[in-house]
């Protein structure tokens, strides 16, 4: 059910045009492509989150994907809002 409120909430947030918006679903898209973000963190209510969708604005994804050490770097912040906001 929550997953079902959150992809609407996605389609919702993510219609209204604002360069942010696109960047940020830019980088979602890629970070879709990674199979250790598809098995852990690919939920419509982590893709929501505000400190999330920020993190994910203000690193370089390109760099994250092609830089296992960056990678790892990622995945413990991202690790760490996932936990600090209960997600």
């Amino acid at each position: 059910m929550a997953e079902l409120i959150g992809s609407l909430l996605e389609g919702i947030v993510m219609s209204i045009p604002t360069k942010k918006n696109r960047t940020v679903i830019k980088k979602f898209k890629i970070l879709r492509k990674e199979s250790w973000f598809k098995e852990k963190y690919n939920s419509a209510l982590i893709r929501l989150n505000y400190s999330v969708r920020n993190l994910v604005e203000q690193t370089d994804i390109e760099k994250v994907v092609n830089n296992p050490e960056e990678t790892k770097k990622f995945q413990i912040e991202l690790e760490k809002i996932v936990k600090k906001e209960n997600l």
